[in-house]
């Protein structure tokens, strides 16, 4: 069971993972950054016609920026990197946004169907996925290192002494994230390509302090 901290004390647990994130994966977390506004500048230069080839792109950079994030926790814990490790990642986060997906996806189709208890099905997932996703930081690299099934109602658990504070720290990092427009809101190319710059930038630093508040939390409980 993880001692409980404060939210300054979580604070600087991340931090100090932040600056101690391996060398290694930093160009490589930057090349992806840049690949991934890269598309959103390729979307904006070409709506409003949708690509499904774009998307396509898109997915693939997450996917790769979840491999990078993945070695370079491993090594952050001290742990061997394994392809049945990758995978247990992969599919734990898969299941951690599968219900930010499905509400996202409620409220649209509440819109066009006229059927309001989607909306309200939406709003309580996002809700509920606002507040305890933080909480299971750890769980993709607890499951990662662990040869049996970890389940969400277990990861929770182990997060006790320091939920809110993870909450805390998620609210102050979205905040964070609004301090760029995103890159589709441009109006002019200038404008378009000043965006994907900035949101390069803070793009690779969201994607460190994923990785940092995942081993934080994971050393926190071990």
């Amino acid at each position: 069971m993880a001692v409980p901290v404060t939210s300054a004390r979580m604070f600087d647990l991340v931090m100090v993972e932040f600056h101690s994130l391996p060398r290694g994966a930093l160009a490589p977390l930057a090349v992806l950054s840049v690949l991934a506004e890269a598309i959103t500048l390729a979307s904006w230069f070409l709506r409003p016609r949708a690509d499904l080839l774009l998307l396509a792109a898109s997915l693939l950079v997450a996917v790769a920026g979840l491999v990078v994030a993945y070695a370079a926790s491993m090594q952050m814990i001290r742990e061997t990197p394994s392809r049945r490790g990758l995978l247990r990642y992969l599919g734990v986060v898969l299941v951690m946004v599968t219900p930010v997906l499905a509400g996202l996806f409620s409220i649209p189709v509440s819109v066009s169907t006229g059927i309001g208890a989607l909306a309200a099905l939406g709003f309580g997932l996002l809700l509920a996925c606002i507040v305890l996703l933080p909480m299971l930081a750890a769980w993709p690299l607890l499951q990662s290192v662990s040869p049996r099934l970890i389940g969400p109602r277990e990861a929770f658990r182990r997060s006790r002494g320091m939920r809110w504070p993870l909450v805390l720290l998620a609210f102050v990092v979205s905040g964070a994230t609004r301090v760029i427009p995103e890159t589709h809101s441009a109006d002019t190319p200038f404008e378009a390509v000043l965006l994907a710059g900035l949101n390069a930038a803070l793009g690779l630093f969201l994607t460190m302090l994923f990785i940092a508040v995942g081993v934080a939390a994971f050393k926190h409980m071990n």
